[in-house]
């Protein structure tokens, strides 16, 4: 993979997360009682690694003409702002953490969790950044198109463990050497 078609992919990547958003937006009006999005945008990442489309879902959520931010009055660690949809009025948390120098965990997690989101198998984009040693574990991955089919409840396919985008970019580079 050389660094246009990594460009190339990262751009795709950004283009399916709005589109998805944006379709099921376009359809109800706002993500809020959308069980795929509560899960994919509030689900924990790890000490060591993140999950890029979760960090990419959230920035293209806070986007919306819906959601509303402000300032929490009681300052908490990570707690960026509070969200409001103005379609709606539920309310999210937004945190975001710097785990590494730039690099990010976004979460954004409803005042009030449904139940509908929780999930017992732990999901993945297999783009997800890590620290090498420090890979999620027990985790499933999905491609871009198996997140995509997740969040538009279609069949995901299989569902495999794969490396890091990390270690990917290392191994083109030890091949090219």
């Amino acid at each position: 993979m050389d660094t246009v078609e990594i460009r190339q992919h990262l751009a795709d990547q950004d283009r399916v997360i709005a589109d998805v958003l944006g379709l099921y937006v376009e359809n109800h009006g706002c993500p809020c009682d959308w069980p795929q999005f509560e899960y994919w945008s509030g689900k924990p990442q790890g000490p060591g690694w993140q999950d890029n489309i979760q960090n990419e879902l959230i920035k293209a959520a806070l986007k919306l003409d819906c959601f509303r931010r402000r300032k929490p009055e009681t300052p908490r660690y990570g707690l960026e702002a509070l969200v409001t949809c103005s379609a709606c009025g539920r309310q999210w948390q937004y945190f975001s953490e710097e785990w590494r120098m730039l690099a990010f965990h976004d979460r954004l997690i409803p005042v009030h969790p449904s139940a509908a989101s929780e999930r017992d198998d732990a999901l993945v984009d297999e783009n997800f950044f890590a620290t090498v040693g420090r890979e999620p574990n027990a985790t499933y991955t999905l491609s871009l198109t198996e997140w995509s089919n997740f969040m538009q409840g279609l069949p995901v396919g299989e569902s495999r463990h794969t490396s890091s985008f990390t270690r990917r970019v290392f191994a083109w580079f030890k091949r090219r050497a």
